[in-house]
């Protein structure tokens, strides 16, 4: 075989190898699971509503309640997150304000509450324990509701706030007045409940053993006229509870702040939410944990070394301290709305055009060795950043690789218009330290860029600065080895024509190399 034809075909499989090697550090990425502790999302639907998907496990199956259009739905799979069906129930309102599913002694109750014609109302959908509908109630009045798990729920009225056990029917009444804020969770020893009063005052109280406590105030605030509060979440360790606000300055999120009050009663103390060194950190959601105050919530976080993911995390705060934070999803679409229950946990993560998909996800040993597994989908996903990364790629001889090429072009250009004075041995010796220069030129280049600008972004095989040097050399070596073969078969050819074409073959090929690392 031919030196010529030897080199073309190091250009083709050169070629294939990084194309390759990109699918296979896109693939390695895409196939791990979102942490140790967590598994992968399984999809169970899809729907076009923002509201909280809430799930419940029971001894055999998991039942996830979530809206769509003028429609509820209960999907119900078995505990490895197998979809067995799903059941629709029609509703005449569209846009929900919050979605209820809890547990009844009969059966399950599905609630949303909205408005229509400026009354604030609320639906209760009564369920038997096959999922059939048995009747629909509405009560006006209700202004907010939340679902602290699947037996126990609050209703804000003008005047008052009513904590529902839904099994027992037990009811606990607490007046309050001009409520513009609700949210609750369960503690070390019952349920604690948090609200804003009067757009200014901090509230909170227990319930213990069926009684609820006297109300006492956390934190009473001055409230500049352009800062506003978003989502409001609750947990608490034994002695403390902590309430994180969404802080909002010019309708611009600001911070999540946390005030950090005693459960027995008094003052809260006002911080920044920081997580992973992270101040963003939004749609928080309280959870239950014996290991002190837990929360899931929504923020950016690293996936791989090029690029941040908006996902779901969890983190506890004891004693004022955030600890033990862990990445629960890893979809490159935006996630938010957790809802736990146990080990499982229901969230939506955005599809297209509005259309959001219901996932579950969980800790549990079983479901994580039943889910964790390759899938078809990463395999699709990988193959579209490779043609995405190749893109780029070609795209970037413009960005980057001009700053080599443009000035190759302009002495490529000067020897084509003189190279008719040369002899035969001149031009192979003009090629040759032509090519040189074009390697060295574009070698500077690429190790300012990648090895200065964008260092933190490679991977450890490519960390080291001679590693980019003999790559890109080597790559130079044979598109310039096979021109220069392609040359010396016809002298009487075009100078400038012939090598400008492997000029940009090797731009491409040392930039199909780096560009998909930083993209």
């Amino acid at each position: 075989m031919s030196k010529k034809k030897i080199l073309f075909l190091s250009i083709i499989m050169g070629f294939l190898i990084i194309l390759i090697g990109n699918y296979l550090n896109n693939y390695n990425l895409l196939k791990q699971p979102p942490s140790e502790k967590w598994s992968k999302e399984v999809k169970i639907g899809s729907g076009v509503g923002k509201n909280t998907p809430v799930i419940i496990k029971e001894e055999n199956r998991l039942l996830v309640a979530y809206e769509d259009t003028k429609k509820i739905k209960i999907c119900e799979t078995d505990l490895d997150g197998k979809e067995i069906k799903t059941k629709e129930y029609a509703i005449e309102e569209e846009l929900l304000k919050n979605l209820i599913f809890t547990k009844t002694d009969k059966g399950y109750t599905l609630i949303y509450n909205s408005t229509k014609s400026s009354i604030d109302y609320l639906e209760k959908l009564v369920l038997d324990e096959e999922l059939n509908l048995v009747e629909k109630e509405i009560e006006e009045g209700i202004t907010f509701t939340e679902q602290i798990d699947s037996k126990n729920i609050v209703l804000a009225y003008k005047d008052k706030i009513k904590v529902v056990n839904t099994v027992s029917n037990e009811n606990i009444e607490v007046p309050v007045e001009k409520l513009s804020m609700l949210t609750a969770q369960k503690s070390k020893d019952g349920l604690l409940v948090c609200y804003l009063e009067e757009e200014k005052l901090f509230k909170g109280f227990t319930v213990k053993d069926g009684k609820a406590s006297e109300p006492f105030l956390i934190k009473e605030i001055i409230k500049a006229d352009k800062i506003t509060y978003g989502a409001m979440s609750l947990s608490s360790d034994v002695e403390n509870g902590y309430l994180l606000i969404e802080k909002y300055d010019r309708n611009e999120y600001s911070c999540t702040e946390v005030m950090e009050f005693p459960i027995s009663g008094g003052e809260g103390q006002i911080s920044a939410l920081v997580v992973d060194k992270s101040r963003y950190v939004v749609n928080t959601k309280g959870a239950y944990s014996e290991n002190g105050a837990k929360f899931y919530a929504t923020m950016a976080v690293p996936f791989g070394k090029k690029e941040f993911q908006k996902a779901i995390v969890s983190f506890e705060i004891k004693s004022g301290e955030v600890s033990n934070s862990q990445k629960i999803t890893r979809l490159r679409e935006l996630c938010i709305h957790p809802y736990n229950d146990e080990d499982y946990i229901a969230f939506l993560s955005f599809e297209k055009d509005g259309l959001y998909s219901i996932n579950i996800a969980s800790s549990n040993e079983r479901f994580m060795e039943v889910n964790n597994g390759p899938r078809r989908d990463e395999r699709l996903r990988s193959l579209g950043y490779v043609v995405e990364g190749f893109m780029f790629s070609v795209s970037y001889i413009i960005i980057l690789g001009f700053r080599w090429i443009v000035p190759s072009l302009v002495i490529a250009g000067a020897v084509s218009f003189m190279d008719y004075k040369f002899d035969d041995k001149k031009k192979r010796y003009m090629y040759i330290i032509l090519a040189a220069i074009v390697v060295i030129m574009k070698t500077h280049t690429i190790n300012k860029a990648f090895y200065v600008q964008y260092s933190h972004m490679l991977p450890t095989i490519l960390a080291p600065p001679f590693i980019g040097i003999l790559i890109s050399s080597l790559i130079g070596l044979v598109v310039y080895g096979y021109g220069y073969m392609v040359y010396i078969d016809d002298f009487e050819s075009i100078f400038l024509g012939k090598f400008s074409i492997f000029m940009l073959i090797d731009a491409l090929l040392t930039l199909m190399i780096f560009v998909p690392l930083i993209i």
